[in-house]
């Protein structure tokens, strides 16, 4: 869990950075005990759902060169004492079965649950995904945080930018297969508490909704017999947005990414926050949809329109499948991105993301672009050979990135 965040300091930001653990030859390594019981390790390297996956977190931070620093060196800490047992990290959910991943359920009462609910095969597929949550937080006037609520909302299709799952199980279809796979099969069953929500009328609203959702879940817990002990109104809702119970608003629906990546997405939420702060601009849903995704998210005479919740369900499955080529996508996130630089003090950090735009691909689309360079993929699957393959060089940008 993240440090808590003092709102009286600045608009603060922090970040949680999931990952796994690789062998030198490129195969998945059940050995997150050893890493995180280093004594090289502060604290800051945690485990996470399996004996592969690793979670990176730093002090929060008003300053996103300080964030940047911060998350650099415990990265390098963590290159540092895999490198010492023959290991390597890859910031990247699991491409290929080839190798068991050890669920660590049985040490985590929190996950048993959670498996029972589920069922194994949808609870063993959670365990192949990795992804990046950032914290901001939530301002301290109420119509301004509610503004926050429904702009981070309608920021969910930003997960565009971090793509870097265009592989599950061997299978290259998708451009995002976190997003499709998390949300739609994973939590099918359980919209509440995994899916994109409608725009809430109030900030009441917001936090009413999630108390609603954990009174949901603690039913369904007692109705197996569970006991629903450790959870709460924060951490029932495993979706793409939650208000925590330390004052902040925390962006769950992006993949896991290269660090200059995930700095870039904190920006762009900590640009918006800025100028939602500053702006105070009037908020206006278009739920009869009667503008183009050219005229969303742009501020014009102290307002923004938003797109309908359904529009942003379309661009859920665009965005998913399709990535930064959808010409109607790209502009949407331009949009946003210009929005953010006007509440930053300099936008250099945002540069990866306006490559992409320029270039119209993400990491997903250059993990797949290095599969058919090197013979890896054929009629759209790789086989164990071929992710091994691509987690090296996964690795490698990842090394390259830090440096």
């Amino acid at each position: 869990m993240i440090q808590k965040i003092n709102p009286k300091k600045g608009i603060q930001s922090g970040i949680e950075i999931e990952g796994q653990l690789i062998y030198k030859d490129g195969s998945l390594a059940n050995r997150m005990t050893e890493v995180v019981t280093d004594p090289r390790n502060s604290g800051d390297i945690t485990p996470e759902l399996s004996h592969v996956m690793w979670e990176v977190i730093a002090p929060p931070s008003t300053s996103l060169d300080v964030l940047k620093s911060s998350f650099r060196e415990r990265l390098k800490t963590l290159q540092e004492i895999s490198n010492s047992y023959g290991l390597r990290n890859i910031p990247s959910s699991t491409l290929h079965n080839e190798t068991e991943v050890k669920s660590r359920d049985p040490e985590r009462p929190r996950g048993l649950r959670k498996r029972k609910i589920l069922g194994n095969k949808l609870r063993d597929l959670e365990h192949h995904i990795s992804g990046t949550h950032v914290h901001t937080d939530l301002l301290e006037d109420e119509e301004q945080a509610h503004s926050q609520v429904l702009l981070y909302t309608a920021m969910d299709p930003v997960f565009s930018f971090m793509s870097s799952s265009p592989f599950l199980f061997g299978k290259n279809s998708k451009n995002d297969y976190r997003v499709l796979t998390y949300r739609n099969e994973v939590f099918e069953n359980l919209h509440k508490q995994g899916q994109l929500l409608d725009y809430p009328s109030s900030l009441k609203e917001a936090y009413d909704r999630q108390k609603q959702s954990y009174e949901e879940f603690k039913k369904i817990l007692e109705a197996k017999g569970l006991d629903p002990e450790g959870l709460g109104e924060s951490n029932c809702v495993w979706g793409p947005l939650r208000l925590t119970s330390f004052g902040t608003i925390e962006a769950r629906g992006a993949d896991t990414n290269l660090l200059s990546n995930v700095i870039a997405l904190t920006g762009l939420y900590k640009g918006v926050a800025h100028y939602i702060e500053k702006e105070n601009p009037q908020i206006e849903i278009d739920q009869s949809e009667r503008y183009t995704p050219e005229e969303y998210f742009t501020p014009k005479k102290g307002k923004i329109i938003l797109p309908s919740h359904n529009q942003l369900k379309r661009f859920e499955e665009i965005g998913a499948t399709t990535g930064l080529r959808n010409t109607r996508l790209r502009n949407y996130l331009t949009n946003i991105l210009e929005t953010a630089e006007k509440g930053l003090d300099s936008p250099k950090h945002l540069e990866p993301f306006r490559n992409m735009i320029a270039n119209k691909k993400n990491f997903a689309d250059e993990i797949v672009e290095y599969a058919k360079n090197k013979g890896l993929e054929k009629n759209y699957q790789i086989d164990g050979h071929g992710a091994r393959e691509l987690r090296k060089y996964i690795a490698e940008r990842h090394e390259e990135d830090l440096n």
